[in-house]
């Protein structure tokens, strides 16, 4: 998960996936339907994803190639969370300057 990101799940629809980002914003990100829909049913279940929050990644293209549940962040990706974080602030700061 190198590009990691964190948002809550707003809808699947097949080939993409609706995200709502932490500043309220609601991207759609391209994904592979089949491999999408079986990660969302392992982690939450038939009764859908509609509303969870997850940690995803996307590759350089902007598809993502990996997603998680909060509830199951590990030390490590965690740990990633807070440097992608920092890497986000200190490019916001530069761009400011």
């Amino acid at each position: 998960m190198e590009h990691l990101r964190k948002g809550k799940i707003k809808e699947f629809k097949g080939s993409h996936l609706l995200i709502e980002q932490d500043d309220g914003n609601i991207i759609s990100l391209p994904c592979e339907s089949e491999p999408t829909e079986q990660i969302l049913v392992k982690c939450f279940g038939a009764s859908g994803s509609q509303d969870k929050q997850i940690y995803y990644s996307t590759n350089l293209a902007g598809v993502i190639d990996g997603l998680m549940k909060i509830e199951d962040a590990t030390p490590e990706l965690l740990e990633q969370w807070d440097k992608s974080k920092r890497e986000e602030y200190e490019l916001e700061r530069k761009e400011k300057n």
